[in-house]
């Protein structure tokens, strides 16, 4: 799996990291639960994404749901300070998931007694991305969208296969332009007529908090650089 393709379940944690409780060893720690959204032959459906990070090696991750189910988390490749479970295309549903408080318990392998942290998702949710726009300009690519009011920022990629080639910054508007020489690129130089698959998430954090992800949103659109929306 690409780094890319996990961006802010690792990269948000990484920068939000909460100091835990009374142990031998001080630890920082943090631990993350939102929706995802996205539209599926014409329905809107939901899953749910998971992710713990943590400065130290961690050897188990397991969270309780407000309903008492439980969700096993496995490291992220070779990273056993990072656990995640991202949802596949199986647990989507055109039922939300229940909102409330997520339990997290952390087991190391020195520690008799794991570390138990939680995090609350509310009801806030995103509707999935709607593209709108894909067009060349001016030597450019132009992509717009359907703005959603309480999306607090968006982000662009461009993928190749299952590779992440193009990734912008977060955006604040519901439109981007931008060309071969944007900063964005991951040491790829893009060609005339190379086919993409454009994806634009929504991103809602969580209130008061703009490093807490409470819900992201999906779409997308198959592009051609040079030329556009490929049909």
């Amino acid at each position: 799996m690409n780094f890319k393709s996990v961006y802010y379940l690792l990269v948000v944690l990484s920068v939000m990291l909460i100091a835990c409780g009374e142990t031998e060893i001080e630890r920082e720690e943090a631990v993350e639960v939102y929706y995802e959204v996205k539209s599926v032959n014409n329905e809107t459906v939901y899953a749910l994404n998971y992710a713990v990070s943590s400065d130290y090696p961690i050897a188990s991750v397991t969270v309780k749901s407000p309903s008492d189910q439980l969700i096993n988390l496995e490291p992220y490749e070779e990273f056993n300070t990072s656990y995640v479970k991202l949802a596949a295309d199986a647990d989507f549903a055109t039922t939300v998931p229940g909102a409330g408080v997520f339990t997290f318990t952390l087991t190391y392998a020195d520690d008799e007694l794991p570390t138990v942290l939680t995090d609350r998702l509310t009801s806030g949710l995103l509707a999935p991305v709607v593209v709108t726009d894909v067009m060349w300009k001016d030597e450019k690519m132009v992509i717009g969208w359907e703005n959603q009011e309480n999306a607090n920022s968006y982000i662009v990629r461009l993928l190749d296969g299952d590779n992440v080639v193009f990734e912008s910054s977060k955006i604040s508007s519901n439109t981007l332009s931008f060309d071969g020489e944007h900063s964005g690129w991951e040491d790829v130089t893009p060609t005339a007529n190379k086919q993409y698959k454009l994806l634009v998430t929504a991103l809602l954090f969580e209130e008061d908090k703009n490093d807490q992800l409470q819900a992201i949103a999906r779409g997308d659109a198959n592009i051609t650089w040079g030329v556009g929306l490929t049909e």
